[in-house]
């Protein structure tokens, strides 16, 4: 629930862009992500810094110690140290603001915020019938990721391109693949979208 709490208030990149621009924000989540790369860098090698460091001072390990131990509190079991989905999220909001046109991107960065969120936490909670293709994942959870993208994508596109960013979100938040969902819905979501607007004649 912590690190989904997080997650979810990426959505907040949406008025963010508004007030300050898409490249502002969108390099600072891509700066985030850059700075978390090099920090699990050094995390490998921390023991052994400190131990060539001649200038160490107690207090000041033990807040370093305490940051990387709050950072960790935010990640999957088995990202602990590595910081990987917190480096991917950074990407999965930051490239789209980079790279998409406007409404695109802000319904691809819909779509990971708020869909994974809810598609995570009825999932968790209340998933009981598995989906067919994926027994990790339930039809609970799909719906929740669905109603949810939909909902959102409702206050900046048209029922159409919001029925395909939802229908593409909670399809591919499904899927058993290994590709980190952070990157897989947004991209996902702009290649629809591009298609769907280019080649069938969807408003966004």
């Amino acid at each position: 629930m912590k690190r989904k709490s997080v997650h979810f208030l990426g959505v907040l990149s949406i008025p963010a862009s508004l007030y300050l621009g898409t490249t502002a924000v969108g390099f600072s989540f891509l700066g985030f992500s850059v700075a978390l790369l090099f920090h699990s860098v050094y995390l490998e090698h921390k023991h052994r810094l400190r131990e060539k460091n001649p200038f160490r001072v107690k207090v000041l390990e033990d807040l370093e110690d305490a940051w990387h131990g709050l950072i960790d509190s935010f990640e999957r079991r088995e990202h602990k140290g590595r910081f990987y989905g917190a480096i991917f999220y950074g990407l999965g909001v930051g490239l789209p603001l980079l790279l998409f046109p406007q409404k695109t991107a802000f319904l691809a960065v819909i779509a990971l915020t708020v869909g994974d969120t809810f598609s995570t936490i009825i999932g968790r909670h209340f998933g009981r019938r598995k989906l067919f293709f994926n027994p990790k994942k339930s039809w609970e959870g799909f719906i929740a990721c669905f109603a949810s993208t939909f909902a959102g994508a409702l206050l900046i596109a048209s029922p159409m391109a919001g029925f395909l960013t939802a229908l593409t979100a909670s399809v591919f938040e499904s899927l058993p693949v290994k590709v980190s969902d952070n990157l897989l819905i947004p991209f996902s979501v702009f290649l629809v979208l591009f298609f769907s607007v280019n080649y069938f004649g969807v408003v966004l």
